[in-house]
């Protein structure tokens, strides 16, 4: 049972223990008080045996936890599979979460907890848990589904899982300089960055955005769904994924800031465009103009790893926010792949080929 409190809302049941005086109000006598002060020191002792034995036993606890934990990690450490092009895709059963399921399986860390105003129920206890939860992100249909956090910085969570414990395989969470909610697509930034590991198992965290290099995976996926922490639901149509570079010396020198969350109307047609050449596929029923709200996914790619050397290139899915009034169905129908999109000049130097797009300026540059 909730309740309200003046250090903030409960979420469990605490029982009131109020001091009590002596039979009808009155006064306890010295015998009592004596007796009193016994009971006392004989609960100081029971209570402290009592904490040295729960401390000794949740030792041992968190060290099996803590070594458990480990060998999950290590046998999860499947090294990642390079591929020549763009990957193929397989359906397969995944399975289906939700933030009101998740929240029925949490115990809250935290007590006395005073929840923002207009907070959802939905997020009560994920909330509770860690004050850092912003919202939830979903891809219907892939692995993608789970709390959206936000740190002080675009590392905090990058091995950090939702209950801040270390995690090699971090969390999901928004760009700290982005703001999400309350106050619908107004206080959106025009570029919403969502930052997610790329691991080799295949149902964690951002594995499967590499899949939508492949058009007929985007025309099974077309949407990405979020919400804020106040219950203001967001869905965003699937137009474009890319393979770029975020170091200057794989792609001659010039890197395409994709995740500059300040993106003026005034530049935005430029950095669409910048998008649409490096972006996989194109499908014509899904434009993008100046005043769209716009959302992309990075991940790490492997794409270009060579005899076990690694480089720092992303694999990047874009959406953009379903307009007022418009339809959150997407026709996929005239989704086609891209024959030649933009790659990092590292990846025409493994192939051998020249780069067409060698001469064409970088959005920024």
């Amino acid at each position: 049972m909730d309740r309200e409190r003046e250090d903030g809302l409960y979420l469990d049941d605490l029982t009131d223990i109020e001091p009590k005086t002596g039979e009808g109000g009155k006064k306890p006598r010295a015998s009592d008080e004596r007796k009193a002060r016994n009971r006392v020191i004989v609960l100081v002792l029971l209570n402290a045996a009592a904490a040295i034995y729960l401390i000794a036993a949740g030792y041992g606890y968190f060290a099996k936890s803590a070594n458990a934990r480990l060998q999950a990690d290590l046998s999860a450490d499947t090294p990642p599979q390079t591929a020549e092009e763009a990957p193929g895709f397989e359906v397969r059963a995944l399975p289906v979460f939700d933030v009101t399921k998740v929240n029925a399986d949490l115990t809250p860390l935290l007590r006395g907890v005073r929840l923002p105003d207009g907070l959802s129920p939905d997020f009560y206890r994920l909330y509770a848990t860690n004050e850092d939860v912003v919202g939830w992100i979903r891809v219907p249909g892939t692995c993608i589904d789970s709390p959206l956090m936000k740190g002080p910085t675009n590392t905090y969570y990058e091995r950090l899982n939702f209950y801040g414990e270390y995690d090699r395989r971090g969390s999901v969470w928004i760009d700290y300089r982005n703001v999400f909610g309350p106050g619908k697509r107004d206080y959106l930034n025009n570029v919403t960055v969502v930052w997610g590991h790329h691991f080799s198992e295949h149902d964690l965290a951002f594995y499967e955005i590499e899949n939508y290099l492949n058009v007929e995976y985007y025309k099974s996926h077309p949407i990405i769904e979020t919400e804020n922490l106040y219950g203001e639901f967001y869905r965003w149509k699937i137009f474009a994924c890319m393979v770029t570079a975020v170091e200057e010396e794989d792609d001659n020198g010039k890197v395409f800031y994709y995740w500059n969350t300040y993106v003026s109307p005034e530049q935005m047609p430029g950095y669409i465009a910048e998008v649409s050449r490096r972006s996989w596929f194109w499908n014509p029923a899904v434009d993008v103009v100046a005043t769209d709200k716009i959302i992309c996914l990075s991940t790490c790619s492997y794409l270009l790893n060579k005899g076990g050397a690694y480089y720092e290139i992303r694999s990047v899915l874009y959406g953009r926010l379903v307009r007022d009034g418009e339809s959150d169905t997407v026709d996929v129908s005239g989704a086609v792949q891209n024959p030649s999109p933009r790659m990092p000049q590292r990846y025409y130097d493994q192939k051998g080929i020249a780069n067409p797009y060698l001469n064409t300026p970088v959005f920024g540059f």
